[in-house]
């Protein structure tokens, strides 16, 4: 039972060093782990192959399987790794909080053990921050499954770019940034204490949002740096408690533009982000995952009363700009309980049309 962990690489030529030394490292990596010994031989590789990270915490929290032997074995390989063993479980955002408290660097990134990413991420990322001066670094991201090789492009831009917190926020409210943590490098003093909220989805929004309230400016780069991988069983999919969690992200955002100042003049876009944000998915993941009936309810009637209140204007916006949402939301104004089964039916439709090509 032993992971083959190489020595770390040295830094790439041209690579900004900045004044690094043990009591101030340079870039801090974060990682959580939960029962995924299977893929901790492959992290220990990964990590290894990155020289622009100085210190990485990777923090388990309470596996019964292999995981903590294994990550052992590799922290007495890589004298960056800080090895944190919890003796009960607290959960991803529990795990993530405890973790930033052990951290030293300049910046923190965060990463998924079982994802696949560029191994010049933290070196891409963190140089386009030297060079803006920002608080926050974006690459693009993309996912997909296990099984297939099609990948979708589920954040960043497709340009350089820089913005501040406020044209930071209308990203977000758009859908243009999203809340994975994975693909940003952030400065951790704009970090708050705990940032992540006890949710068992979601909570990686929330304390982006968070993070972002305390930031100065964003820098965006458009090269495609990380690969999450959906897996069955991934807690973003489960339907249990995710309306209420969908819930407080849309509080939380309207509490940050009200803050700021910006929520009269944000009031479209945050209309529009309490739709595809909040309501669409409060509608379909009940049903995309075989919730209850009850659950199922519950999610139509939470979308219906955030599309009952948009106005003409608001639907000619989201026509003009996401026309197949619009599409979703006059679905939901004109079936209502008749919702699910329509959905339903789509998508036995769907599944009969893949299956002749």
């Amino acid at each position: 039972m032993t992971a083959t962990c190489p020595q770390p690489a040295r830094p790439s030529e041209g690579f900004v060093d900045g004044t690094v030394s043990i009591d101030r490292p340079r870039v801090t990596a974060v990682i959580t782990t939960y029962n995924g010994a299977d893929h901790v031989p492959g992290l220990c590789e990964r990590l290894a192959a990155m020289p622009a990270v100085d210190e990485i915490v990777i923090y388990d929290d309470a596996s019964s399987d292999a995981t903590p032997a294994l990550l052992e074995d590799c922290a007495a390989r890589d004298p960056r790794i800080k090895l944190l063993l919890a003796s009960h479980n607290k959960g991803v955002a529990g795990a993530r909080n405890e973790a930033l408290t052990h951290c030293r660097g300049e910046f923190v990134w965060f990463a998924d053990p079982d994802d696949l990413w560029s191994p010049r991420v933290v070196e891409v990322l963190y140089q386009a921050l030297v060079d803006s001066g920002a608080d926050i670094a974006v690459g693009r991201a993309e996912q997909r499954r296990p099984d297939r090789e099609h990948a979708a492009v589920i954040d960043g831009l497709d340009r350089r770019a820089t913005q501040d917190r406020a044209g930071t926020l209308e990203l977000m409210l758009t859908g243009a940034m999203h809340g994975y943590l994975w693909n940003k490098l952030l400065r951790r003093s704009i970090i708050p204490t705990s940032p992540f909220p006890p949710m068992r989805s979601q909570s990686d929004f929330v304390g982006l949002l968070r993070i972002v309230e305390r930031s100065g400016s964003t820098v965006f780069v458009p090269d495609l740096l990380y690969t999450h991988i959906e897996r069955p069983g991934s807690i973003t999919r489960a339907a249990e408690d995710q309306v209420e969690n969908l819930r407080q992200c849309a509080a939380t955002m309207e509490s940050v533009l009200a803050e700021a100042g910006s929520l009269k003049k944000c009031a479209e876009p945050f209309q529009y982000f309490k739709v595809w944000f909040f309501a669409i998915p409060a509608a379909n993941t009940p049903l995309r995952t075989g919730a209850s009936a009850e659950l199922a309810r519950s999610g139509i009637d939470a979308a219906l009363a955030v599309v009952k209140e948009l106005s003409f204007r608001n639907h000619i916006h989201i026509a003009t700009s996401a026309p197949r949402l619009e599409v979703q939301v006059m679905c939901l104004l004109v079936l209502r309980g008749a919702y699910p089964a329509a959905y339903r039916a789509a998508k036995a439709l769907r599944a009969k049309i893949r299956a002749k090509r």
